[in-house]
């Protein structure tokens, strides 16, 4: 048996993170929400090798899921950074095409389509093998 997928989830919206939380936990992913981008890496610096992927709101008060992102890659350059946010999707790519950031996403309103992204992730990034091979 593989062992879960380890997620760090920020998001400002304290609603959006229980949902999120609750909905990846009952697929089976270990996950930690946090609301504030400071709490969040400050979390990340005390255990770099706890998380498999970041997924990041892009508008944040503190720091930008941008900002987020090159901190991220401070603490662990390999640690694969999944940017989330409500703009149009041509806004979200834009924005993130930092180096640092691996996926943009428009916020699904699917958990299927959450998933689908933090397991193409993991997969793009050698941390995971596809299902079947």
């Amino acid at each position: 048996m593989t062992a879960p997928t380890r997620v760090l989830y920020l998001d400002d919206d304290d609603m959006l993170g229980t949902l999120v939380e609750r909905l990846l936990t009952r697929r089976g992913y270990e996950v930690r929400c946090y609301t504030e981008a400071n709490e969040a890496l400050e979390a990340l610096r005390g255990a770099p090798k706890a998380y498999d992927v970041i997924l990041t709101d892009l508008n944040m008060p503190q720091l930008s899921g941008l900002e987020v992102a090159e901190r991220v890659a401070g603490i662990d350059a390999d640690l694969p950074v999944v940017l989330l946010s409500g703009l149009p999707e041509e806004t979200i790519r834009r924005e993130g095409s930092s180096g640092r950031v691996r996926r943009t996403l428009y916020k699904p309103d699917a958990v299927e389509d959450l998933i689908e992204a933090i397991e193409r992730v993991l997969i793009e990034e050698g941390i995971r093998r596809p299902r079947g091979s």
